[in-house]
């Protein structure tokens, strides 16, 4: 059996309007785990990424000729998911298509009129498509597979839902083989070296913010891979890739402080503090100094604390379960450990008036951080912050490719905005929130002191030249909404 795996073209430029330049471009490690997974079970398996790898989809397909077609989708690329299948679809009818990701997850019901579509997985992928791939082969029914669901005028029939697994060291080291490593990128404002490699040590978050999504696909559980498997992959990536810089992706990297203290034990003991700089995200809660020394130590560069509000009552409000005594707190203690500090926070949430969206700017441009991002709040479904939307008739939308935490920059206008207030206000004040911030002597400084080579130098030059324009000069908001 031949299994592609496609990740769908990302029209950014929507997404991000003129930031679409500087923005990242990561490798899908979800794909590189179910096709290393799958090959391990002797199972070929190709990586098609269409958002580095411009060529024609149909030429691909044709040259592979696989049996099974794996597409991975969240919410922005939910139409370009469809527009793929059925393209393959109109040229070659007999491939079987499998759509799956956290929307596929979330909402089966948006492909359940899709005729190119002949499967949804639910979850994670890794056992479910080995599984589903060798139902297929054997001719088996598909529908009977754990996670797998397929719908037939308009009803859907499933399997049992997919259990989580456990044991994550089963799963074989994503296989980075399958991509062109050298077309991904990171954007300027977290570049701490040249060649970037993505990774995951844990899998999960037990926490309860309303607004985020991640936490739908892995049912709020906590994994974490070995320490053995965390220093094996890492050193497999400086060996066998020349990667440089790390983005450790976990949802947060600190849930087990202990366990995070030994992996910076590990990265000193083994020298692989020397050979590589590496960035990973935290909440203030789960942090401690004891580790944040630790994590300098081990060359961590710049850690990544969700602090969403600078109000007390929203912050409440939005589950965050921390207070603004302990983030002024975490934020001196990082300071002082060295790290760099990106902080992000959210604009527009439920019952926020505009005095407390600029009682948040200002919270931010008082802490000592080096770089932020104000993001809009965006309601993705299945979060409580999307439930909040629709009972209170706010939220206002045409299409998926609508949904972006950065619409003061793209070709649409946010999705939603709390009672009162506009999305054309939330868009201006998201460009003016992040100007204000970066437009500062000090932080112009930090970005200067970053500069190591010519590529840096020239990374950080266009970045700052972009954010600029893209801020003062926004994408047009063209798309018109239902009234």
């Amino acid at each position: 059996m031949r299994v592609l795996l496609i990740n769908p073209p990302y029209d950014v430029e929507r997404y991000m309007g003129k930031l679409s330049k500087m923005a990242f471009v990561f490798q899908p490690i979800g794909l590189t785990y179910i096709a290393a997974y799958l090959r391990e079970k002797s199972i070929e398996v190709k990586i098609y990424d269409a958002q580095v790898d411009h060529r024609n989809i149909k030429d691909v397909v044709k040259e592979f000729n696989p049996h099974i077609i794996g597409i991975t989708c969240v919410t922005a690329l939910v139409y370009s998911a469809i527009e793929v299948a059925k393209l393959i679809k109109e040229h070659f009818s007999d491939k079987i298509i499998v759509v799956g990701g956290i929307h596929p997850t979330i909402r089966p019901q948006d492909f359940a009129e899709e005729k190119s579509i002949d499967y949804i997985a639910l979850g994670e992928g890794e056992i479910t498509m080995y599984e589903f791939v060798k139902e297929v082969e054997s001719g088996g029914n598909p529908e009977r597979i754990s996670g797998i669901m397929r719908f037939s005028k308009g009803k859907a029939s499933s399997g049992p839902p997919r259990l989580m697994e456990k044991n994550i060291d089963i799963f074989p080291m994503p296989a980075l083989d399958l991509l062109e490593m050298n077309k991904y990128k990171v954007s300027p404002d977290n570049r701490t070296d040249d060649r970037v490699g993505v990774m995951l040590t844990s899998r999960g978050c037990p926490f309860d913010c309303i607004f985020c999504s991640n936490r739908l696909l892995t049912k709020k559980t906590y994994r974490a891979h070995s320490i053995e498997r965390v220093c094996t992959e890492i050193a497999n990536l400086i060996d066998k890739y020349q990667v440089s810089q790390v983005f450790i992706q976990d949802d947060n990297f600190a849930v087990d402080k202990k366990r995070s203290k030994e992996i910076c034990r590990e990265f000193i003991r083994r020298g692989i503090n020397k050979k590589i700089s590496w960035w990973a995200e935290a909440r203030v809660d789960c942090v401690d100094e004891e580790l944040l020394i630790l994590m300098a130590e081990a060359n961590c560069k710049i850690i990544s604390y969700g602090l969403e509000s600078g109000n007390q009552r929203l912050l409440d409000l939005i589950q965050k379960n921390i207070t603004l005594a302990q983030v002024k707190t975490v934020i001196n203690l990082t300071k002082r450990s060295g790290i760099q500090i990106r902080a992000s926070f959210i604009l527009g949430l439920p019952t926020e008036t505009r005095k407390e969206s600029l009682e948040t700017i200002r919270f931010a441009k008082k802490l000592k951080i080096d770089q932020v991002r104000f993001a809009i709040a965006t309601p993705f479904p299945g979060t409580k912050l999307w439930d909040i939307a629709q009972e209170e008739g706010t939220m206002k939308f045409d299409n998926w490719k609508q949904f972006s935490m950065m619409a003061g920059y793209s070709e649409g206008l946010p999705v939603y905005a709390p009672k009162g207030r506009s999305p054309e206000e939330l868009a201006k004040l998201q460009r003016s929130a992040n100007l204000s911030f970066y437009l500062r002597p000090r932080i112009i400084l930090v970005f200067l002191r970053r500069i190591n080579n010519i590529g840096a130098f020239k990374d950080t030059i266009h970045g700052f030249m972009r954010f600029l324009l893209a801020s003062l000069f926004p994408s047009k908001h063209y798309l018109k909404r239902k009234q």
